[in-house]
C-alpha cells in the first residue's frame, strides 16, 4: 500500500496477524460496545495487523517505522498462543516495495515490545531509534512489563552499536520526527510526518487501531492510561481538523485513513 504525504514517500507494509485478548484491548469498554468493530474469536481474542511504514525521507534516505514480530524465533507455543500469522519477513516484504533493505538507514519504533521490535534484525545496516526511557524500562525487568520486552529482539543491533539513543521530541530525517507521548509506555512516541504543508502521523500503540479513536478506548497494556486519555484528547481533534494522514499499526482493515467527524464520535475515511 503506497501513499504520499507532499514529497515524502511512504508504503505501508503487511508484516502478518496475531491476535490478543479483546477485553484487554478495550479495558473497562463493555464487549457489547466493541464486538461489532472487532469481532473476538472462541477464544476471545481480536485480530490485529502489524504494519511497520517504509518511508522516503525528503533526503532521499529511507527510514522503517516498527518492524513486525519478527519471523526468525517464535516458537510453536508462541505462535499458537497468540495465532502468529506473519509468514513473510521484514526484508522480503522491504523488496516487495521496490528498496533493497540494505538501503533502509534507521528503524524508529513507537516503543520496544515484541510485536514491534522483533523485525529488527532482517536489516543489517539500520541504526535501531529509540527514546531512553524505553530502552532503560526495557532492561527493568518490571514484573508488569517484561513479558512484552525480548532482549534478543534487539540485542545484537546493540552489541553491533547500530543503537541510536534520543531524549524527547527530534527530527529524525528529513520530514520525519517522533513526539514523545507515553501512555501506553512511560517512553512511547509516535511518528510525525510533513512536506508541503501536508501532515501525517503513525500512531504507534497510542491509537493502535481504529477502533481507539475514542480518547477512553484505552486498553489494559496501557501502563500509564491517563496519559493515552490526554494524549488523544489534544491529538485527535488535530488530526481531524488539519486533515492528516492516520496510519494504525495494529489495524487489520483500514491501516490508512482520515480521521472523520461521525456525529459526537470519530470514524475513519480510508485513502488511496
Amino acid at each position: 500500500m503506497r501513499t504520499k504525504i507532499g514529497d515524502l514517500e511512504l508504503h505501508v507494509l503487511d508484516q502478518g496477524t496475531f491476535r490478543l485478548d479483546g477485553g484487554a484491548m478495550f479495558r473497562v469498554i463493555p464487549r457489547v460496545l466493541w464486538e461489532g468493530k472487532c469481532p473476538p474469536d472462541e477464544k476471545n481474542r481480536i485480530l490485529m495487523a502489524m504494519r511497520p511504514v517504509l518511508v522516503r525521507a525528503l533526503d532521499g534516505s529511507w527510514v522503517l517505522v516498527e518492524s513486525g514480530i519478527g519471523a526468525r524465533r517464535r516458537d510453536p507455543k508462541f505462535k499458537d498462543m497468540f495465532d502468529v500469522r506473519a509468514e513473510t519477513s521484514l526484508d522480503a516484504a522491504i523488496r516487495g516495495a521496490g528498496v533493497d533493505p540494505a538501503a533502509v538507514s534507521k528503524v524508529v519504533v513507537t516503543h520496544m515490545h515484541f510485536d514491534h521490535v522483533g523485525g529488527v534484525l532482517d536489516l543489517p545496516n539500520a541504526k535501531l531509534v529509540v527514546q531512553r526511557g524505553e530502552l532503560d524500562d526495557s532492561y527493568a525487568q518490571c514484573d508488569l512489563c517484561k513479558a512484552s520486552y525480548v532482549e534478543s529482539d534487539w540485542k545484537t543491533i546493540k552489541d553491533g552499536g547500530r543503537l541510536t539513543i534520543i531524549d524527547g521530541d527530534q527530527e529524525i530525517a528529513p520530514g520525519i520526527s517522533v513526539v514523545k507521548t507515553g501512555g501506553h509506555t512511560r517512553a512511547h512516541q509516535i511518528v510525525r510526518f510533513s512536506s508541503n504543508g501536508q501532515e501525517g502521523v503513525f500512531w504507534g500503540d497510542l491509537i493502535p487501531m481504529s477502533a481507539h479513536i475514542r480518547p477512553h478506548y484505552v486498553m489494559a497494556y496501557d501502563l500509564y492510561p491517563v496519559d493515552v486519555w490526554q494524549a488523544k484528547k489534544e491529538l485527535v481533534p488535530r488530526a481531524l481538523e488539519e486533515r492528516w494522514t492516520n496510519i494504525f499499526y495494529h489495524e487489520p482493515k483500514t491501516p490508512l485513513g482520515r480521521i472523520v467527524k461521525d456525529g459526537k464520535d470519530f470514524r475513519v475515511e480510508a485513502v488511496a
